[in-house]
């Protein structure tokens, strides 16, 4: 399955459920309104698919040469030229293509990492139904039995930079919904669930950080929570906005 199909198949994802941690009226107009395709998503996707799928990284990308020059004459035909080869692929810069390979090369080297991803299977979808009778689906960069694996790039792959991140973006329900998709479809046993995070700058440092309990438990509680505003909103039809709220001074400032 591309991309491309499991994205238009039916099914509650982590991504658009995390719009309910906004209000759900940012959960609705993402249904029906495309994500904008930012250089950062199209990085990491060239990225991931780097790291697991590499043949399928040859055939699905097409670096752009520095050497056109599209202010020419000579450089705008180069340049039609180069995009009528490029159909069917994505077009990558040269310069995240040099980053791609240090981080390639970087990953490769860290033996835990690799080890780690030595047997699983990669980039596939799963499709459940959960507890509350809901269509749920994700697509699982790594995993075989008992460990699954999410492979993530960043600025800072500090253990307390991420964990903030992690939190920030919602990588624990990301988590959660990931092992509930695997409870229901490949085994009853909890597995294990591991970040592998690679640095976007040099020495493209790797930090594997294996989610505790506690990481876990909570993105189950939010989850379950995002899950239950979710069936309500569906069940009254209303999807409203951030409602009414107290507006309050933030405690290190109320503390003066």
């Amino acid at each position: 399955m591309t991309e491309q199909e499991y994205r238009s198949a039916p099914g509650i994802n982590k991504s658009t459920l995390w719009n309910i941690h906004k209000s759900p009226a940012h959960y609705q107009y993402c249904l029906t309104h495309v994500q904008e395709d930012t250089q950062s998503y199209k990085f990491g996707r060239a990225f991931h698919s780097a790291i697991l799928t590499p043949t399928a990284f040859k055939n699905d990308f097409i670096v752009l040469p520095d050497s056109i020059d599209r202010r020419t004459k000579a450089g705008k035909e180069e340049y039609a030229a180069f995009l009528e080869s490029a159909q069917g692929k994505e077009i990558i810069t040269s310069q995240d293509y040099n980053t791609i390979r240090s981080m390639v090369k970087a990953f490769r080297k860290n033996r835990d990492a690799v080890d780690l991803l030595k047997g699983t299977k990669r980039e596939k979808p799963i499709f459940w139904t959960d507890n509350n009778d809901l269509l749920c689906k994700c697509r699982v960069d790594a995993y075989k039995n008992g460990v699954m694996i999410d492979l993530k790039t960043a600025a800072d792959a500090g253990t307390d930079t991420f964990t903030r991140e992690a939190l920030r973006y919602g990588y624990h329900v990301q988590a959660a919904h990931y092992i509930d998709g695997y409870y229901h479809t490949v085994s009853r046993k909890t597995p294990e669930w591991y970040f592998i995070v690679i640095e976007k700058t040099e020495p493209f440092a790797v930090n594997i950080l294996k989610a505790d309990m506690g990481f876990l438990d909570y993105g189950f509680l939010i989850r379950d929570k995002l899950l239950s505003i979710l069936m309500n909103c569906q069940k009254t039809g209303s999807f409203p906005g951030y409602g009414i709220n107290d507006l309050c001074l933030p405690g290190y400032i109320a503390e003066e």
